[in-house]
């Protein structure tokens, strides 16, 4: 996400929708992933920037964008149930 752009309240991007499927990902309620940030997406991103000891101001920005990912990325590769491909893969070989 570039350094210069926010986003807040009634507006659309490609990247509120990245985010919001990634709050969804990280277990936070989220009831849209089409890029419209609307109250839920909000309080969301609010409680994620709390969480992460980020300045809570209803505004998805460079610095709360990057911490999303990096999350997301540490938890897909540290936690094995968030894993599809490799849980049928030990599905499969448990049947062995």
């Amino acid at each position: 996400m570039p350094e210069e752009e926010t986003y807040g309240f009634d507006e659309v991007s490609v990247n509120v929708r990245i985010a919001q499927m990634a709050l969804q990902y990280l277990g936070y309620e989220c009831d849209r992933t089409d890029g419209y940030f609307d109250r839920s997406f909000e309080n969301a991103l609010d409680a994620f920037k709390a969480d992460n000891g980020l300045k809570v101001d209803h505004i998805l920005d460079e610095e709360t964008y990057d911490t999303l990912m990096n999350r997301v990325s540490y938890i897909y590769v540290t936690d094995e149930t968030k894993d599809p491909q490799l849980n049928v893969a030990k599905e499969v070989l448990k049947d062995e």
